[in-house]
């Protein structure tokens, strides 16, 4: 029995929890989906344009779904398909490399791929956060229900699942860093005081 009733023997006390690494163990699952659904998202989409521009512009009028379409409209979106395939996986797929890259490196708490992975985030995050705006007004505007949920799915899952990534990547460069070796033996142990 100790002199002080209520205190607790050493090996009793509980260590600290080390809410660092929580943080950056979630950051780093949430890297892991976000770079997965950007891969998926992004790749089909850059690959049905890339497919659409392997069809001669003749025979795809005559498809069944197409006969409804403004045929200028048309010409204009399949003579940009090819570069709209290659921007779509440079700005969608790219990032999603990157976030799977750089997620082994925020698993060790390094501050410079924490730091990178938050820039990024932020500018992906305001670019689809703005695509999602301008998709959901547009669909609010002509009554498009189905155009509502589809631009909710492709622009609004990544954006949520961007801003809980970036909540932890934020609370895991804020904590505080652990203590070096030499402050770990300064400190006074609490039966000691």
């Amino acid at each position: 029995m100790t002199q002080y009733p209520n205190s607790q023997e050493p090996w009793q006390m509980a260590p600290p929890p080390n809410n660092g690494t929580s943080h950056t163990n979630i950051a780093t699952i949430a890297l892991w989906i976000l770079a997965a659904l950007q891969g998926i998202l992004f790749g089909c989409c850059s690959a049905g344009m890339g497919i659409l521009t392997m069809i001669p512009y003749d025979e795809l009028l005559q498809q069944p779904g197409w006969t409804e379409i403004d045929p200028q409209g048309l010409q204009i979106i399949y003579d940009i398909a090819g570069i709209l395939a290659v921007c779509i996986f440079i700005f969608g797929c790219g990032p999603a490399i990157a976030y799977l890259i750089l997620a082994f490196f925020v698993k060790k708490s390094s501050r410079p791929a924490i730091i990178t992975c938050i820039v990024l985030l932020c500018i992906e995050t305001l670019l689809l956060g703005g695509m999602l705006g301008f998709a959901i007004l547009g669909a609010v505007v002509q009554g498009n229900v189905l155009g509502l949920f589809m631009s909710l799915f492709i622009f609004g899952s990544p954006v949520g699942l961007q801003l809980f990534a970036l909540f932890h990547l934020f609370k895991a460069l804020s904590n505080k860093q652990p203590p070096s070796p030499q402050e770990t033996l300064d400190q006074v142990e609490p039966w000691e005081q």
